[in-house]
């Protein structure tokens, strides 16, 4: 509504999405009933280059009261902090420019100098680092310590494959409350979203191609996906060292590991040990596994059934043997 009062004269609005978003553009400027029109109303926006991205890291420094109003009067660490970040962030000389406001909000309450970018890991460990005090550390917001387990199963069940888009990876949003664990809490799962999405931004609402076209059966199915893919390897570090600390998380490790590597080379030497595949067994929710892991886990039965069916023969011949 409001942005029907846009006339283009008196009233203008600039709305920017990121190109995978394009179908919900679409769908938006169709119920405006206005036309997209390549140089009229539609233009495509250029990645940062670094210098410019200095500079707008400059203004969110200034925003967040870390650095002095006027650019003049920063001191020789503050400019060589800038310098660093965008330097840091930079993918052959491009800035992709969502990348600069998370890592703004991420550092928005430490000292803006290189001493601070150091601690954490330079622009890689940010995001670990952020995670962790989010969710971990004793400063940490204790609504946010209290869903800690379950952020983690649901960012876990979003992360995407190696090699593969995160847009290709979007969860349905009973599959997160399942991966959760709070299949009988809506309440709980509601406060969780909140936090993921609307305070940390970690997660946001989607919609897959193509639904537009699909019946109408009732409630629309409502999709989340990961916001940032610049925090994928972050999150994969993070809940990767999470996971070692338990048991079952070692366990759903080394399925993953043992699946990964049996389904880029499928050979017996790549299946699970007898132990590996007990703990995995055991310590695993087999509801959770994926089909490829599946797949792998029958064809470790067949093959560890056929080596010990065999040894227990030996041992049974030896023995008649013995005895006769």
């Amino acid at each position: 509504m409001a942005l029907r009062q846009c006339d283009g004269g008196r009233l203008q609005a600039i709305v920017m999405v990121r190109d995978d978003f394009s179908v919900a553009a679409a769908r938006l400027m169709n119920a405006l009933d206005i036309p997209i029109v390549q140089g009229n109303n539609y233009a495509l926006v250029d990645l940062f280059e670094v210098d410019h991205s200095a500079k707008v890291l400059t203004k969110f420094c200034q925003a967040f009261g870390r650095l002095p109003g006027e650019n003049g009067n920063l001191t020789a660490d503050e400019q060589q902090f800038v310098s660093n970040v965008a330097e840091g962030l930079a993918q052959e000389g491009k800035v992709v420019s969502v990348r600069l406001s998370l890592f703004a909000e991420m550092v928005k309450n430490k000292p803006w100098t290189p001493a601070t970018l150091d601690q954490v890991g330079g622009t890689e460990g940010i995001g670990v680092n952020f995670l962790e005090e989010t969710f971990s550390s004793q400063q940490a917001n204790p609504r946010h310590r209290l869903h800690a387990a379950a952020a983690r199963g649901v960012l876990r069940v979003l992360l995407p494959e190696l090699g593969t888009d995160i847009k290709g990876h979007m969860r349905s949003q009973a599959k997160l409350q399942e991966a959760a664990g709070y299949q009988d809490r809506p309440r709980e799962f509601q406060d969780l979203l909140a936090i993921l999405d609307g305070e940390l931004r970690l997660i946001t609402p989607t919609d897959p191609e193509g639904r537009e076209s699909q019946p109408n059966t009732g409630a629309r199915q409502q999709y989340y996906q990961l916001t940032h893919d610049y925090l994928v390897p972050s999150l994969r570090d993070w809940l990767t060292r999470k996971q070692r600390e338990t048991r079952k998380g070692r366990a759903e490790l080394k399925l993953e590991e043992r699946s990964a590597t049996w389904n880029a080379k499928r050979e017996n030497k790549q299946l699970p040990t007898v132990t590996e595949w007990l703990s995995i067994r055991l310590l695993t929710d087999s509801r959770g596994w994926t089909e490829s892991q599946r797949s792998m886990m029958r064809k470790a039965v067949r093959v560890l059934g056929t080596l010990w069916g065999g040894l227990l023969l030996a041992v049974l011949l030896v023995g008649v043997g013995i005895q006769q």
